[in-house]
């Protein structure tokens, strides 16, 4: 009998702030290797329900077999995501041409004020 040993996914985790009428997020940053054993991002917020989206040509999952899915809505105002090996492969990939870290932006969209959340910039995801 053969045994595969199990590994332990890292999780990330973000929570929405609001300051006044404005949510605010921190950006998220993984190593390659946190990303090649298994990731799973958690956003999460105390008073309102969001959105998750992800441009269309950077969508960090799958759902079938092809990466078909750019946004996740909350539920009791969570979102967790698993990222997976394809998506590492491709991420490896792109770091291999060079590039010292790849940023994936994204948006949140805030249902109770209606409005994007703020980060730096755009949120982001950065993996080095």
């Amino acid at each position: 009998m053969c045994f595969r040993k199990k590994r332990k996914l890292t999780t990330k985790s973000e929570s929405l702030v609001k300051k006044g009428d404005t949510y605010f997020i921190d950006d998220i940053k993984l190593s390659l290797d946190e990303l090649r054993n298994g990731t799973v991002i958690s956003w999460a917020s105390d008073d309102t329900d969001f959105e998750i989206i992800f441009p269309n040509d950077r969508r960090p999952v799958r759902a079938g077999g092809f990466f078909n899915r750019n946004s996740k809505k909350s539920r009791g105002r969570k979102v967790y995501w698993k990222l997976d090996r394809m998506f590492a492969n491709i991420i490896e990939n792109e770091l291999k041409k060079g590039v010292n870290e790849v940023k994936l932006y994204y948006a949140i969209y805030c249902n109770e004020n209606k409005s994007m959340a703020e980060g730096n910039s755009f949120p982001k995801m950065i993996i080095k």
